[in-house]
C-alpha cells in the first residue's frame, strides 16, 4: 500500500531521523573536540540517538506495537532530557520527542498505526485418542520374564575372585572374602 508524501507516518519517521541525527551530532561533535568529557550521560544520549534511528525504521511496519514502542521510547527520551536538564546538561533531541509524541497522539498518528482486530477462533475440542485393546502374545513365544513366584535356576557359578595384579601387594591385613558376611564382627 503506497504511503502518500506528507502522511502522519512520514512525519513521524522524519522526526525520528531528525532526532537521531541531532542527538548524534551534538554528542559526537563535542566528544571529538574534547569539550564533552565522557561520563554517565554519554551512554544515555548515545542510546537515545541509536534508539531513535532504530525506531525510524521500525515504524514502517505500521503496527500498533510500533506505535506503542515509539510512544514509550519518546516518553523515556523526554524523561532522560528532563533529568539531564535538572543536572545542568542539555540532552539533545529531547525537545524533538515532544514533537514525535504530539504526532503520535493526534488522530492522524493513531490512524497511521491501525490496531489489529483479534480474531476469535472456535474452541478446540480435546479428545483423547481411542483406546485400542492390547493383543495377547502368540502362545508359541516364551514369556519375557518368569511369572511371579517361580524360582529361576541359578546354575551359573559366581565369578572367581581375581588375584591382585603382579607387582601389587595387597594391603596388610587383607584377606579375600571366602564367604559369609564381609561386615566386621558378623
Amino acid at each position: 500500500m503506497p504511503i502518500p508524501l506528507g502522511s502522519a507516518l512520514t512525519r513521524v519517521r522524519i522526526s525520528l531521523l531528525t532526532q537521531a541525527a541531532l542527538t548524534g551530532a551534538l554528542v559526537a561533535g563535542p566528544l571529538s573536540s574534547g569539550a564533552f568529557a565522557p561520563d554517565r550521560w554519554l551512554p544515555l544520549v548515545a542510546g537515545s540517538a541509536a534508539g531513535a534511528l532504530v525506531l525510524a525504521g521500525f515504524v514502517g511496519t505500521r503496527t500498533r506495537s510500533a506505535w506503542t514502542m515509539t510512544l514509550g521510547f519518546e516518553l523515556l527520551a523526554l524523561a532522560v532530557g528532563g533529568v539531564g536538564l535538572a543536572d545542568g546538561r542539555y540532552v539533545p533531541g529531547a525537545a524533538l520527542s515532544l514533537v514525535v509524541i504530539a504526532l503520535l497522539a493526534l488522530p492522524s498518528g493513531r490512524v497511521a498505526f491501525p490496531a489489529t482486530v483479534a480474531t476469535k477462533s472456535l474452541p478446540v475440542r480435546l479428545t483423547p485418542p481411542p483406546v485400542v485393546a492390547a493383543r495377547p502374545a502368540p502362545p508359541s513365544a516364551p514369556p519375557a520374564f518368569p511369572p511371579p513366584g517361580v524360582l529361576v535356576n541359578a546354575s551359573v557359578p559366581p565369578p572367581p575372585a581375581l588375584p591382585p595384579p603382579p607387582g601389587y601387594a595387597p594391603p596388610p591385613g587383607y584377606a579375600p572374602p571366602l564367604g559369609g558376611s564381609i561386615l566386621p564382627g558378623r
